[in-house]
């Protein structure tokens, strides 16, 4: 759908997708976010956020590095990562996220735990803006 702040739109979305089994290609998933960013991104924001959420380790493509370090080479561009399950390789996924990764990377133990992270991504990522000062 694009970018997108129609939430009814994105939910849509994210529940039609099926799940790939045994084919974890993150490379190809962080290509396809620079180009939605590159095409589609609005001028004149404060900043760009890919989510990457992964239950598994990379094992298709190139090495996802390449475009991750691409993405967060742009001004203001954030990259966050979201490691579910067990299976998950942390330290490659902290490769990927903004730094310092203690703060872009989060681990969850299933997926019925994201709603807790995605309030933390959200916080991270959108905060409000300061507080106008009255003088009198």
């Amino acid at each position: 759908i694009g970018l997108s702040d129609d939430a009814a739109a994105i939910h849509a979305a994210v529940s039609s997708l099926s799940q790939m089994r045994l084919g974890t290609n993150t490379y190809a998933g962080f290509k396809q976010a620079k180009d939605i960013l590159d095409s589609q991104g609005r001028t004149g924001t404060i900043g760009k956020v890919v989510i990457l959420m992964t239950d598994g380790m990379q094992n298709a493509g190139r090495p996802a590095k390449i475009v991750a370090d691409q993405i967060k080479a742009e001004p203001n561009s954030t990259i966050f990562g979201i490691g579910v399950g067990p299976h998950v390789k942390k330290t490659e996924i902290e490769e990927w996220v903004s730094d310092p990764p203690s703060s872009y990377y989060f681990a969850v133990s299933a997926f019925s735990a994201l709603e807790t992270i995605l309030k933390k991504i959200l916080a991270a990522a959108c905060p409000p803006p300061p507080m106008a000062r009255i003088f009198a």
